[in-house]
């Protein structure tokens, strides 16, 4: 058993399912964060528009363990292109939106206000990067975000590796 450390922002592992078994928007439903349901505003886009980059090594399998995760506190405020390009320099993995998903679906008290995060992992190709966050209403909401913007209060999530 491991102790959940909040401030940290670090987690040994957590289970990821992928959207091809629960849809995104669906498994966001399934958070629960102070007391209120997920949600996902993604508009004009869908999650399903946002897809892992090419260079990540996502399993084939529908279920696989995400390793040694990061919430990228230490991104606050930075790019989320810039942060990109940091992590993969250190050889590790940014989180997709399945992955940011599982996170707070399986530990929603790691999502903490004005220390929320992006998904760099996920891209639709254009310069939006899909994050979590705490809206205004007090749910856990998965959204998009401009790539070249900045923002206070959301770091840029990463880990170690996936295990199939």
């Amino acid at each position: 058993m491991f102790e959940l450390n909040i401030e940290s922002g670090k987690l040994p592992f957590v289970i990821v399912i992928k959207s091809e078994l629960v849809d995104s928007e669906t498994a966001m439903g399934l958070v629960e964060y102070s007391e209120k349901k997920g949600i996902a505003k993604l508009k004009p886009y869908t999650s399903t528009d946002y897809l892992p980059i090419k260079s990540l090594n996502i399993p084939k399998e529908k279920v696989y363990l995400l390793t040694n995760i990061n919430r990228g506190g230490e991104f606050l405020n930075t790019r989320p292109e810039d942060a990109l390009k940091e992590i993969v320099a250190r050889g590790k993995t940014p989180l997709t939106i399945d992955e940011g998903i599982a996170l707070i679906t399986q530990f929603p008290q790691f999502l903490i206000k004005n220390n929320c995060f992006s998904l760099p992992g996920s891209r639709m190709g254009n310069q939006t990067v899909p994050a979590i966050w705490i809206n205004g209403e007090k749910q856990a909401n998965l959204g998009w975000c401009w790539d070249r913007n900045p923002h206070t209060w959301l770091g840029s999530a990463f880990a170690s590796g996936r295990i199939s």
